[in-house]
């Protein structure tokens, strides 16, 4: 969000607050900007990958052979709607076909992710060398 156009500081949830004149919660935004079906998605982009991290990331993935997709199947264990937010990889991976490539998003695995992820061929792991959404977007 940081190299948005316009986006002078971008602070964490918990962090304290400088001083400012406006502040809106980042998924209040689409309320305000009066977001609905005839306006997204946007014919402006708006978000961009770092160039040099899309490099990098182009060379560590290789040449494309498929139309590839990013996976990402659950969230903090800790959540308390954790449930209803997540889907075990094992119930997830009988919808994986070879027309693709799958690319692990997922920074932290859980259990037998590991073990599933290793049966898939075309499953392709990377989570240790995300650092963050900017290694992610590229």
């Amino acid at each position: 969000m940081g190299s948005l156009a316009g986006v002078s500081t971008v602070v964490e949830s918990g962090t304290p607050l400088p001083d400012y004149d406006y502040r809106c919660p980042l998924l209040s935004l689409p309320m305000l900007f009066k977001t609905n079906m005839t306006n997204i998605p946007s014919r402006q982009a708006y978000l961009a990958a770092n160039e040099a991290l899309v490099e990098q990331w182009t060379a560590r993935l290789g040449p494309k052979s498929k139309p590839r997709i990013g996976v990402v199947w659950s969230g903090n264990p800790q959540h308390g709607n954790d449930r209803n937010r997540s889907v075990p990889l094992s119930l997830l991976s009988q919808y994986f076909c070879d027309d693709f490539d799958y690319i692990c998003l997922q920074k932290e695995l859980r259990g037998t992710d590991q073990e599933v992820l290793q049966s898939i061929a075309n499953f392709y792991q990377f989570n240790t060398e995300l650092k963050d959404f900017s290694d992610t977007a590229a």
